[in-house]
């Protein structure tokens, strides 16, 4: 009976093998299917192992898939997964190394001594320790959407998982997943009196939070786009202080269209100003982002890399400016101001007369717009508000033109929290030669 069991059980590994998904690289939850010493031994530790694993994790005996086996020498009795604060006898102990797999995808590690009688699980492979790079982009997705530090996030526990999706088993409302295996982690996190399921990919460049409840204030978007959107808000605030952006609040909207297959698309508006994020579902992505203002149009594009830096693209010139301090004497402009342009070498020379406050401290940011050749002058006052008014000169020059036909807008002058949004103050058309 016992060789029918072995004859039964080989051809069985047999057709799992046959079943194997190819891989080219060993991932921890990855792993190969099967591997069993050509002596019977091996399968009736395992049999005496199953049961009794199957047992303690409350599960069925058929819900464990058994992954790896193989003869291992221990060199201590405790089976090579010693326990902090005991003592163990150093001796030779032989053995077994098994790896079984449940119906979730998680992975368990088993060292026995020679019968199976003895066991212990020692770990799941690939899981992870506080302070992983994984984890800890993990922590961070949670203390951002609560708004907490890192030290009050608590990770309770990880394990190695196989997730069905691109999207990480945890799909946002409308928004399309590719159907591939993503290999991942599962961590449980709390925060409070909350317990947070994270789903990561591989490496951490991708994480969902699966059941964070939404926040009243400020709303957050997919944790994908919401990374993408902090780094871009801190690298044009940073910059060009000229857009005056606030740096908070924004409020995060699901745009994404219906036909956008593996891709997620938010908006995140405060008062006038808005980004607009598209970033794809895979493991590393590259997110596209626009910065628009309800008037002025897109004033700014860009591209966020997984690791957060930021590469504004689509062809942009370059601009220096000089705000000359307000002239009380020269007095305001009967026009509310004045605009001169002249192309000299190739750049593009302007000299303004700004009409405002006395009590301004004026910056300027180039806004620019590749697909219509649009440039746009913002005009921001950082400083403080007062009654008397005057005129402040500004130069500015603009390189890295190329040769065609241009639209100049000047819009100004912003201070949002005294009532003084961006308005169109000049629009002409440029040639540069």
């Amino acid at each position: 009976m016992k060789s029918l069991r072995s004859v039964g059980f080989m051809l069985l590994i047999l057709v799992l093998s046959a079943c194997a998904r190819p891989t080219g690289t060993s991932t921890p939850s990855d792993l190969p299917l099967m591997t069993l010493t050509p002596a019977g031994e091996g399968q009736e530790v395992l049999e005496t192992v199953q049961p009794q694993l199957a047992a303690d994790l409350g599960l069925s005996a058929e819900a464990l898939t058994p992954v790896s086996i193989e003869p291992q020498e221990w060199p201590d009795t405790s089976l090579g997964c010693p326990q902090p604060d005991q003592m163990y006898a150093q001796v030779i102990v032989p053995g077994w190394r098994m790896t079984f797999r449940d119906a979730e995808g998680k992975v368990y590690e088993v060292h026995t001594d020679q019968s199976g009688k003895q066991y212990v699980v020692c770990g799941v492979p690939g899981s992870l320790e506080p302070d992983d790079p994984v984890e800890l982009r993990g922590r961070m997705a949670v203390a951002e959407h609560f708004n907490v530090p890192e030290s009050e996030v608590q990770l309770l526990s990880s394990e190695a998982v196989e997730w069905p999706d691109s999207c990480l088993g945890c799909a946002a409302p409308n928004v399309m997943c590719l159907m591939v295996i993503t290999p991942g982690y599962r961590l449980i996190y709390q925060v409070g009196d909350q317990k947070v399921e994270v789903h990561t990919n591989q490496d951490g460049s991708a994480v969902t939070l699966c059941n964070a409840p939404d926040l009243p204030a400020g709303g957050t978007g997919h944790s994908i786009t919401d990374k993408a959107f902090s780094s871009a808000l801190n690298f044009v605030l940073n910059e060009f202080p000229g857009y005056g952006l606030p740096a908070e609040p924004w409020q995060a909207q699901d745009v994404t269209p219906t036909g956008l297959l593996g891709g997620v698309r938010y908006r995140y508006t405060s008062d006038l100003w808005a980004f607009e994020v598209q970033c794809p579902l895979v493991e590393r992505p590259l997110c596209d982002v626009s910065l628009l203002h309800t008037k002025a149009g897109r004033v700014w594009r860009g591209v966020v890399e997984t690791d957060g830096s930021v590469r504004t693209g689509d062809g942009r010139p370059q601009l220096s400016f000089k705000v000359t301090p307000c002239d009380q004497n020269a007095g305001v402009p009967a026009t509310g101001g004045s605009l001169q342009a002249d192309v000299q070498n190739g750049q593009l020379l302007i000299t303004q007369s700004i009409a405002y406050v006395c009590c301004a401290d004026i910056q300027v940011a180039l806004g620019w717009d590749g697909e219509t050749r649009t440039i746009k002058l913002i005009e921001t006052n950082t400083g403080e508000v007062c009654r008397c008014m005057c005129s402040y000169p500004m130069q500015a020059a603009m390189t890295s033109l190329l040769s065609g036909t241009y639209r100049l807008e000047v819009w100004g002058v912003q201070k949002l929290d005294a009532g003084h949004p961006l308005e169109l103050l000049h629009a002409l058309e440029i040639q540069i030669p």
